[in-house]
């Protein structure tokens, strides 16, 4: 999955978060087929300004998440292919950015040292690396400067730790459009969570 799999928990009602939670868990039991989940901006649990719930919650970002669906970041092989969900949320002043956090770092340049050379690896991330969105539809206010809630700020930092891997495809959402970008030898698809309108001009 790429995120946004609930609607949503940013504001901390725990009831309704643990009713959202359940029912999806719920209903992807119904699938014949494994199923890993990546987390997006609306599975983090509280962040908000409004929401009534405190950092030191269990529950609280991450917490509900991982009591539901598991770990935020992990990898996994298969037939050959190495896959790898990221976490690109994170929590600053009470919003939601894109960022790949210092831990999870460093647990990807492990990760990537395992990796032998040649094998293809997919990389999923909810927030993109990579988007010409902005570019083709010019978003309505400034976009605030990074890090914030459009890409992953330290893209360019994480993407090196590719070089020298035979990183194939990267699978990103959030922007609720579709793009299918090739840059060398990788490709970086963007499928979208539900339609969106078109902004007015």
């Amino acid at each position: 999955t790429g995120g946004d799999l609930i609607f949503d928990v940013l504001r901390g009602n725990r009831a309704r978060a643990d009713s959202l939670f359940a029912l999806y868990t719920q209903t992807v039991k119904g699938f014949k087929m494994p199923i890993h989940h990546v987390i997006g901006n609306h599975e983090l649990f509280g962040i908000y300004a409004e929401s009534p719930i405190q950092p030191d919650d269990p529950d609280y970002k991450y917490g509900m998440f991982k009591k539901y669906l598991g770990d935020t970041y992990y990898s996994f092989d298969h037939k050959g292919w190495h896959f790898i969900a990221l976490n690109s949320i994170d929590e600053r002043n009470k919003r939601y950015i894109g960022i790949i956090d210092e831990a999870q770092k460093e647990w990807l340049r492990k990760d990537l040292e395992s990796v032998k050379p040649g094998t293809p690896i997919v990389v999923v991330t909810h927030i993109p690396f990579v988007s010409v969105q902005h570019q083709i539809i010019p978003p309505r206010n400034p976009i605030p400067p990074a890090p914030n809630e459009n890409w992953i700020s330290n893209r360019n930092e994480i993407l090196n730790m590719f070089k020298g891997h035979n990183l194939r495809l990267v699978l990103q959402g959030h922007l609720h459009w579709v793009e299918d970008i090739k840059v060398e030898n990788t490709r970086f698809i963007t499928n979208p969570r539900l339609p969106r309108r078109a902004p007015e001009r």
